[in-house]
């Protein structure tokens, strides 16, 4: 130290005193001081990583982060074991974008510091951002356990485990932050959201009633509140918190299809058209909107324009992810009806308004799991079987007696299945629908299990005798992320297996009076070409039939005679 320096009463200039002066300043976000004492400290000591690594947090607030990320690898150099400086240098790679650096950096911040719990949390908050969620709940799970009062921790582990579906668990997180952070806003939010989704509704309204009253411009939040309120029966305050939401997003095609539901709901038709016209105005393919409004022009009496929004409803459907099949099949009834009716009066056209509800749109998917979207199409050989008559047999002998009859199948179908490669199978209430990389496949499995069934109905009692249709078609195939199929091969396959005589408008001759109702395989012509080298499979011209929900195309449809040809069973 300089003689003259001391007797002017200078402080001397170490780097410790720099330190304690520049982390004083940065506590109390002076930053830039901060920034001028730690040149200091590093200009009096160039080899002092404490130095270092707190300039690099200085410089990461001021949003210098490549400088910042420069002076956390100093640090680290100098100084391998401070896990402090990984920590921090974690924070700056992920700002940059450099996920798998910030992990790695985590990583080690934990190896060196086991009971660091804010390093566990912020690895967890990479996780949960690449969805890799039972990670995430693994890391704030032992955030939680190094610090049982760590609110942010339960909040994220609240909103992975919701991500995972686990709602009740979530909400024992959400309760746990709210209680150490009771001015958390978005706690309220996201527990109103799992209390609804486990149906909860009024407390539901309450959580997003405060969370509203936080933010009153909280559009989700003003969404989900409608949505519950709708719920509740309290229609007016749904459409009053459906508009809230348009004022602040006029372009929000869900709200007006859901504020249409409720002017639906308490018989403001007219204003049911005008918001469902609103919505397809914004999102021109939003399905539900056409089914929606053709149920309003239906009970106004507007019964051509109900009809053309009907058929465009049909049409959308054919190829969407997310088909509700329950919907097509009343909307296409109805647009039977409607066309073979001559009815104008309003009265008795609402008499046909389709049975089934159109849904709300909760948009809820951020916390109860994505819409399915499509992940892949290829081509697949699509099969639906149906047990004929099950209502009537529920009907007669109760549901237990008809699952006996579906535990038939069980064990020769899962054999079936795994000999076939089957890709994937789903119940479809009383059968299953099944896909096959090969029509052959599809057909081969048809028949093992028409001759199993013939073989139990010959020594089986009168009430557990089982007749069976088989329907297949082939082609492109939607797949969903949740592996479901839907498209058109998917709905033609399963129309295939339900028709009657009254769906062909031609049918060959020699079945003219001996038209195959039960214990059948109908294939379309395009599974025939595929299988047509297959010279042990019989058939026969069934004849062309036109199909629900596609006037005007019609498709040529043949029998395999199961028990004429021969399988590989």
């Amino acid at each position: 130290m300089d003689f003259f320096q001391f007797l002017k009463g200078k402080p001397p200039e170490t780097a410790g005193y720099d330190i304690s002066k520049g982390v004083e300043l940065l506590n109390k976000a002076k930053f830039k001081d901060a920034l001028v004492e730690f040149n200091r400290a590093i200009k009096a000591d160039p080899a002092n990583a404490e130095a270092y690594s707190n300039r690099g947090t200085v410089k990461r607030k001021l949003g210098m982060y490549k400088e910042a990320l420069k002076d956390y690898d100093t640090a680290i150099r100098i100084d391998p074991g401070n896990a402090e400086a990984f920590g921090n240098r974690a924070v700056v790679n992920h700002k940059l974008g450099k996920i798998e650096e910030a992990i790695a950096d985590y990583n080690q911040a934990i190896a060196l510091k086991p009971a660091f719990a804010t390093m566990y949390n912020n690895r967890a908050n990479i996780k949960y951002k690449l969805e890799k969620y039972e990670e995430a709940i693994a890391d704030y799970s032992e955030a939680i356990k190094l610090k049982p009062d760590y609110p942010m921790a339960y909040y994220y582990r609240g909103r992975s485990l919701a991500q995972e579906g686990k709602q009740k668990q979530a909400l024992k997180d959400f309760d746990r932050a709210i209680k150490l952070q009771p001015d958390n806003g978005k706690a309220y939010y996201y527990r109103g959201v799992a209390r609804f989704l486990l149906g909860m509704y009024k407390e539901a309204a309450d959580d997003l009633v405060k969370t509203v009253k936080s933010g009153p411009k909280n559009s989700d939040a003003l969404y989900k509140l409608a949505s519950v309120k709708s719920r509740l029966g309290d229609k007016e305050g749904a459409i009053k918190s459906f508009t809230a939401v348009i004022n602040i997003e006029p372009k929000n095609s869900k709200a007006y299809y859901n504020r249409g539901n409720a002017y639906f709901a308490i018989g403001k038709y007219d204003e049911a058209v005008k918001d469902y016209s609103a919505a397809l105005k914004v999102a021109p393919n939003l399905i539900l909107a056409y089914y929606g409004r053709s149920t309003a022009r239906i009970a106004s009496g507007k019964k051509e324009k109900a009809i053309q929004d009907l058929e465009r409803f049909i049409q959308l459907s054919e190829n969407s992810p997310n088909e509700d099949t329950r919907l097509v099949d009343e909307a296409i009834n109805s647009l039977e009806i409607l066309k073979n009716s001559s009815v104008n009066d309003s009265a008795q056209i609402r008499a046909v308004t389709p049975k089934a509800l159109y849904p709300m749109m909760d948009d809820s998917n951020h916390l109860s799991g994505k819409e399915p979207a499509i992940k892949n199409i290829k081509f697949e050989a699509i099969l639906y079987i149906d047990i004929c008559d099950s209502t009537v047999i529920i009907d007669a002998y109760g549901e237990i007696h008809f699952n006996k009859i579906l535990g038939v199948f069980s064990a020769p179908l899962a054999e079936y299945k795994k000999k076939y490669g089957c890709t994937f199978d789903k119940s479809t209430g009383d059968g299953w629908m099944m896909t096959f990389d090969k029509c052959v496949d599809a057909v081969d499995l048809a028949l093992s299990t028409m001759k199993m069934v013939e073989k139990h109905n010959t020594t089986a009692s009168d009430d557990l005798k089982i007749d069976m249709r088989i329907g297949i078609d082939c082609g492109q195939v939607l797949i969903r992320e949740d592996a479901d199929r839907c498209g058109d091969p998917a709905n033609v396959a399963k129309r295939i297996e339900g028709l009657t005589r009254d769906s062909f408008v031609e049918v060959a001759d020699e079945i003219e009076n001996d038209f195959p109702v039960k214990n059948r395989v109908f294939i379309s012509a395009k599974v025939l070409t595929m299988i047509s080298d297959r010279k042990d499979i019989k058939h026969r011209a069934v004849g062309w039939a036109e199909m629900k929900g596609k006037p005007g195309v019609r498709f040529q449809i043949m029998e395999v005679l199961w028990r004429e040809s021969l399988s590989a069973a």
